[in-house]
């Protein structure tokens, strides 16, 4: 076995698609499969160390699964050479665009492949359904089936078919075929092995053209689907894991307002004083610059003359493509730039549609107190006991109140007491007369 094997362990699900793989581009290349673990318990470290251990001609293994599958798998874990691991969202991102992907799932489909189908019963019987609960169960989550196919299992569609009736669901079909998860594995084995000789140019070519593909499609999905600066940063970093294997990845957010805020990759989002966040972005005065172990590199993102931030690439899994990893991140950085101004817009458009929604209910609440208030006068307009001498007022309880009472209690309202020019008129008639202010001499 030639020394200097790249070991890929990946989920046997996926096996029929890995032996369809072009060998050329893969002839450096050792697979192991696990078996799935969907819907159980996630992959044990012990277990894949047993796996990685069966490449004795090797020099590196990575291990790639979901988050979930191989959440207790720990790649820090000393093992007979370097292994890293690579975790996906959903599996069915090795198959087939996240756009595909979620564009399905958004309309409730349940995702998937030719090699889950395979063995669908059995994991019905793991996941303890019988027919009849697993129809409940997939009736109450999803609308429909739909298969990525990939075109490497004749069966596949039958075992659809099958799967659909055993679950009572209506099915679909979504043709994906191998070009997808072809870019994907040589995107991640071209970042962990370095150029062999001349005879690999063509290979290497071939390799830059799948990260270009794989790139677009990643920030093609992360364009369409950021809905805040938060979510296109976290895709900005998801997307250069993958092109480039790095220990470490960062964004370095210049904001609207000028302050800067830093984003990392399984660290919480802190904010940068400004005499740092001046010293990191002038480090990169150009377009990018490359670390002085020569292992990362940083690149700007920015629309037009406006900075958006600087993206830090660092202990890359092989140096010796750091510069085709510069070509591709300056290439890739308009769209970042792009993804995060849309979703810019997007909160913004949000915040205002909150503003208005607020608006709208107090002016609701103004209107129903108006509403409420026109009722009451219109109670207060009605005909009412008065007495004809002092004029007070008798309530619904049958007791008489002065009339500055009875408002008060209805609108909350105060009155203070002056006196009109008439009565003004009056009060100096009755003066002069004799007679009491506000009486009636015939009476």
């Amino acid at each position: 076995m030639t020394e200097g094997r790249l070991h890929l362990v990946l989920c046997h699900i996926f096996k029929a698609e890995t032996l369809a793989l072009p060998r050329a581009l893969f002839e450096h290349v050792t697979f192991t499969f696990f078996e799935d673990r969907c819907g159980t318990p996630s992959q044990e470290w012990a277990t894949t160390a047993d796996l990685i251990a069966g490449c004795e001609g090797c020099s590196r293994g990575t291990v790639i699964g979901t988050t979930s599958c191989l959440r207790a798998v720990d790649a820090a874990v000393a093992a007979a050479y370097p292994v890293d691991t690579v975790k996906l969202q959903q599996c069915f991102h090795l198959v087939a665009p996240r756009s595909v992907v979620e564009r399905e799932q958004r309309d409730g489909a349940y995702c998937v492949t030719p090699g889950w189908l395979a063995d669908w019963r059995g994991k019905l019987d793991r996941w303890g359904f019988d027919r009849e609960t697993a129809a409940a169960f997939f009736g109450e989550n999803v609308r429909r089936v739909v298969l990525l196919d990939t075109l490497r299992d004749e069966a596949s569609r039958r075992n659809l078919e099958e799967f659909a009736t055993a679950v009572a669901l209506p099915f679909g079909v979504v043709d994906v075929g191998l070009a997808h998860f072809e870019a994907t594995l040589t995107s991640i084995v071209r970042a962990r092995t370095p150029s062999r000789s001349a005879a690999a140019d063509a290979v290497e070519r071939r390799s830059a053209h799948a990260d270009y593909a794989l790139a677009l499609d990643l920030l093609g999905t992360l364009f369409h689907e950021a809905r805040s600066h938060a979510d296109a940063f976290d895709g900005i970093m998801d997307a250069a894991q993958m092109l480039f294997a790095p220990h470490y990845v960062s964004v370095l957010e210049r904001q609207e307002d000028g302050a800067a805020v830093l984003h990392a990759q399984g660290e919480p989002v802190r904010q940068v004083a400004p005499d740092e966040a001046q010293r990191l972005f002038a480090r990169c005065e150009g377009s990018f610059v490359q670390a002085e172990d020569g292992a990362g590199f940083s690149f700007r993102i920015a629309l037009g003359d406006t900075l958006i931030g600087l993206v830090e690439v660092r202990g890359v899994a092989n140096p010796a493509s750091v510069p085709q990893y510069i070509n591709l991140a300056l290439s890739i950085a308009p769209v970042c730039a792009a993804a995060v101004s849309s979703a810019r817009d997007h909160e913004e458009v949000r915040t205002a549609r909150a503003l208005l929604e607020t608006a709208i209910a107090d002016l609701k609440g103004a209107n129903d107190d108006l509403t409420m208030a026109k009722r009451e006068l219109q109670r207060l307009l009605q005909v009412l006991p008065v007495c004809a001498w002092c004029k007070k007022i008798m309530d619904e309880e049958g007791a008489w109140t002065k009339l500055a009472e009875l408002v008060a209690s209805y609108t909350g309202a105060h009155f203070s007491h002056g006196i009109c020019p008439a009565c003004a008129a009056q009060v100096r008639s009755g003066l002069r007369s004799g007679n009491r202010p506000g009486t009636d001499p015939a009476r």
